[in-house]
């Protein structure tokens, strides 16, 4: 057997279907052997497939056949897995600082509690300190909106962190999938007399 070198000619095309014609390049002094075109497309009609002879070759027979490749994803899965682990590594360290966020809002809710119940307390007893009550309100008031303003960023980064795994793990489950691939191949069963024999394998 050998493979042999093959470029489209022609197409012509009809009604959802078109004809192609391919001229092969047959290797010198074969004798008696099988000639093999390879790739073809995957929507071809293998009943279809033909092949004609040019002078000082003759075709003996022509048959189709389907073949698994593998095809090694090895390196493009390990950087896919790097990837996902990068990402996985951020979201973990996004939660965490979510955590720390609501350990925060917990301290100023047991802030506000206590200044509560106490300005309330120096009001009945006429020595409130006004100025410092303001300063501690302020501070509360500006930090609730720093740490609202910090989970809405940490929100919308983890949105966008599991919209990228997603694309990730979609894309490394195509990889895995096409470790195999299908090649198409036409079998041409030839008897070469002299060289500079060509051949032509037409198909729909």
């Amino acid at each position: 057997s050998a493979a042999a070198k093959s470029k489209i000619e022609s197409v012509t095309l009809y009604l959802g279907q078109a004809l192609v014609t391919r001229a092969v390049e047959v290797p010198a002094g074969m004798g008696l052997g099988e000639v093999i075109v390879t790739d073809l497309p995957d929507r071809i009609l293998p009943a279809s497939l033909f092949a004609e002879s040019s002078a000082g070759l003759e075709v003996r027979s022509v048959r189709y056949r389907e073949r698994p490749v593998p095809v090694d994803v090895r390196e493009a899965v390990r950087k896919l897995d790097a990837d996902i682990r990068k990402i996985g590594d951020d979201l973990t360290a996004n939660q965490k600082q979510l955590s720390v966020l609501q350990e925060d809002r917990s301290y100023l809710d047991k802030l506000g509690n206590f200044t509560a119940p106490t300005a309330t307390v120096e009001m009945t007893k006429g020595v409130l300190d006004a100025a410092q009550l303001k300063l501690l309100t302020t501070f509360q008031f500006e930090s609730r909106k720093a740490l609202a303003d910090q989970e809405l960023a940490l929100q919308q980064s983890a949105r966008d962190l599991r919209e990228a795994l997603a694309v990730l793990e979609r894309q490394r489950s195509e990889i895995t999938g096409r470790s195999n691939r299908t090649v198409r191949e036409a079998v041409i069963f030839i008897n070469q007399e002299k060289a500079g024999g060509a051949l032509k394998v037409r198909y729909i």
